[in-house]
């Protein structure tokens, strides 16, 4: 598949250009979709079989099932998953009904958007440095609802695209095959070791918060807030430290009895 990163401003271009509001809702949701597709090739650690996926007959061959998968995977947050869904409904109401082919057509979409697709300043600002505003002028001051829905898939595409960025500096590696049953419990104690690690790190950076907050006359609902997490965090760590030992213990009962069975040598 070619980098999504190709052709961008073309394909803004196609969208913004386009002429019905059917066609514009279809493009959209096409592009973000192989956005979203994108994304998700980003953490398959066999690509060269994540294909087959994608095709229409796949486990990931609707845009439904990518923006699922995307959501319970943590890779979009959950404001782009809701945003994601209400595009993938409008995009199935103009494909499934011949009646619809403008957003006049039906009332409770011009709504739905309003209420739903509209990209606050603060959200948009980024994508008003690179002159996107001029881009929309091309669309009709008569048609306000095409307007925040080519803007909604324009920032989505952003925010995707940066969340193709983090994953590739973030890129999983395939498990390999356990050798043995040592090796398994090894796997099980390093995971949950890991994830103490993860928890350490996190409230360290929760009381760096926490001080930064107190330095400059943070809120109470804010300090509250953090010191709930750190107590998170703190019980975690104690569960896994717990949880650990008695892998530890296991994997030392294994050792030993795989030894005694002949299936190690004492070296290892």
């Amino acid at each position: 598949m070619a980098d999504i990163f190709q052709n961008s401003n073309k394909i803004e271009d196609e969208l913004i250009n386009v002429g019905s509001d059917r066609a514009c809702v279809i493009v959209g949701a096409a592009l973000l979709e192989d956005v979203l597709r994108a994304l998700l090739a980003e953490y398959f650690t066999h690509k060269a079989d994540s294909n087959k996926l994608f095709d229409h007959s796949g486990a990931l061959g609707t845009f439904s099932a990518k923006i699922e998968l995307s959501f319970h995977l943590g890779l979009i947050s959950d404001y782009e998953y809701k945003l994601l869904n209400k595009i993938r409904d409008i995009r199935n109401r103009f494909a499934h009904r011949t009646c619809m082919s403008s957003f006049q057509d039906d009332p409770g979409i011009k709504d739905e958007i309003t209420a739903v697709l509209t990209i606050n300043d603060k959200l948009w600002f980024r994508l008003k440095l690179v002159h996107a505003d001029e881009a929309l002028v091309k669309i009709s001051s008569d048609n306000p609802w095409k307007r925040e829905y080519v803007k909604c898939i324009l920032w989505l595409r952003l925010a995707l695209y940066h969340r193709i960025i983090h994953a590739r500096h973030t890129i999983p590696e395939p498990v390999t095959p356990f050798v043995d049953s040592l090796d398994m419990q090894e796997f099980l104690c390093n995971s949950v070791e890991s994830w103490i690690n993860r928890c350490n790190i996190k409230m360290q950076d929760l009381r760096e918060m926490r001080n930064f907050a107190s330095e400059n006359n943070g809120s109470q609902e804010l300090a509250s807030n953090i010191e709930t997490n750190i107590s998170l965090c703190k019980k975690q760590i104690k569960e896994n430290k717990e949880h650990l030992s008695i892998c530890q213990k296991i994997k030392k009962l294994i050792h030993e009895k795989m030894i005694e069975e002949g299936l190690l040598d004492n070296k290892q």
